[in-house]
């Protein structure tokens, strides 16, 4: 090993799996030393060739498995354990005997007492425990900002996941529509077959290697915050390196890390495809190429299932939205116009069901918070918009209607919904229930977007679904 690579090697104590100080570090073919433990987990993934994490060379593992690599003879497991129990603040490289304990705001530089005295003179300089103290409150804010991120990619990597396995699955059954519609004609449709499925298997296998490429950035970014976010945990723990700390706030912080994450976010599909058949069938022996199909590419909607909410005939969803806090709150009742059964029930992001509350009358959600409006008389439709208004169509007794805006006001410590202006009268006779038909078809009853602008949809049967497709914000 040449002098450079050694001295190096002697410098760095810290395994770049881990991120700690090495123990029982072990060379790698390229010369890359890494923690004993941390060689093995990527042998027991891997097998007898592993990829080295620094330099990505593949290295072969001897007889005896990741126990029998060189140890680095360049550090003593004396010099190891001192570096261990002596703290995690770096030594100063102009004075190696002194611990680096100030920050330099104007330089940007980490110092030792005797540098400020000699360099730094007059300069800004501080504690740099106080200021890793108020970069572990930095990283704090952003770490909660992060694992919602996580969290987002989390749920689009399975939804991207889930794509690619319908795929799969709606190829196989193409396949197998293209097949038994070609035994009906074997005589006349051989050459279409082919041809048939060729299409099929480029368009197949675009589409998944499109689905694949996406999955795998969304996946790539997903371990990297993941990572950010094990360094950022450590870094709020009081044993963390203040220059560690330092370094992690700056990657959260000024890296341009988020603005990626945005960015990537912004540049994912909304809508997935699969290969479907289209066809047209008249007489088979008159057009054979219409009969077998061509697959085509087809839009695929994700629908999750929220929950599912009351019994008997309660059970239609009359109001449905998410809250700040990601609950989703289904007000539900009978249909027509009995509002008298009205309830209400909530769910959690991980699909458990709370206690249901009885309203007994009709209610409108108003925004994201907990406002709700409580209908006064069948006379009045009242409707409340994804934000904090809401509106209202009033039919008089004399038949005419009009339609006003609503506001929420503040009286004597009590919240009351009271009219604002009329905005139109519309020419109608009479208000119809948009729920009013008794039929058992299960159809929307009730609809609404999330936060992140997915639509809720409340269905007559008590299921609330989630659409996996942005709607445009109107």
């Amino acid at each position: 090993m040449e002098a450079s690579s050694s001295a190096a090697e002697k410098h760095n104590i810290y395994c770049t799996v881990c991120t700690e100080v090495f123990r029982s570090p072990r060379f790698l073919p390229c010369h890359h030393s890494f923690c004993l433990s941390c060689l093995e987990k990527l042998a027991n993934k891997h097998g007898n060739v592993i990829t080295c994490p620094n330099c990505r060379k593949p290295a072969n593992l001897p007889p005896g498995g990741v126990k029998n690599l060189q140890r680095n003879f360049y550090l003593s497991e004396e010099e190891l354990e001192f570096a261990r129990s002596a703290g995690s603040d770096a030594m100063c490289p102009v004075h190696p005997e002194l611990g680096v304990t100030l920050h330099c705001s104007q330089c940007d530089l980490n110092l030792c007492s005797m540098c400020k005295t000699a360099y730094h003179e007059g300069h800004v300089v501080e504690e740099l425990s106080q200021l890793a103290t108020r970069s572990k409150e930095a990283i704090g804010r952003e770490l909660r900002r992060l694992e919602d991120y996580i969290r987002s990619l989390t749920e689009k990597t399975q939804m991207f996941q889930g794509n690619e396995k319908r795929a799969r699955q709606a190829r196989a059954k193409v396949h197998e529509q293209i097949e038994a519609r070609h035994e009906e004609v074997v005589t006349m449709a051989g050459k279409h077959r082919d041809q048939a499925l060729k299409e099929l298997q480029e368009m197949s296998d675009g589409l998944e290697k499109d689905l694949g490429t996406v999955t795998k950035r969304v996946q790539e970014e997903l371990n990297s915050l993941q990572q950010l976010q094990a360094r950022a945990q450590r870094a709020l723990s009081s044993s963390a390196c203040n220059t560690e700390v330092l370094q992690v706030e700056r990657e959260m912080t000024r890296g341009g890390r988020i603005k990626r994450v945005r960015d990537l976010e912004a540049g994912l599909p909304d809508t997935s495809y699969c290969p479907v058949l289209s066809s047209n069938v008249n007489d088979p022996q008159e057009n054979i190429k219409r009969f077998i199909g061509s697959p085509v590419r087809q839009k695929v909607v994700n629908v999750s299932r929220i929950g599912r909410c009351g019994d008997g005939e309660c059970h239609e969803v009359h109001a449905v939205r998410e809250k700040e806090n990601g609950i989703v709150e289904v007000f539900y009742g009978v249909s027509g116009d009995d509002f008298s059964k009205e309830k209400g029930v909530w769910f959690l992001p991980n699909g458990s069901k709370g206690q249901e509350t009885e309203y007994k009358r009709r209610v409108s959600c108003v925004g994201h918070k907990s406002h709700i409006y409580r209908w006064t008389d069948s006379s009045a439709r009242t409707f409340g918009s994804k934000g904090d208004r809401m509106f209202r169509i009033y039919q008089f007794p004399a038949g005419h209607c009009v339609i006003q805006s609503m506001e929420l006001r503040q009286e004597r410590g009590t919240e009351k919904c009271c009219a604002r202006e009329t905005l139109m009268r519309p020419k109608v006779r009479r208000i119809h229930n948009f729920d009013s038909n008794t039929g058992a078809i299960v159809r929307p009853t009730a609809l609404n977007l999330d936060r992140n602008r997915y639509l809720l949809i409340g269905c007559g049967d008590g299921s609330v679904l989630r659409c996996l497709v942005k709607v445009f914000d109107m």
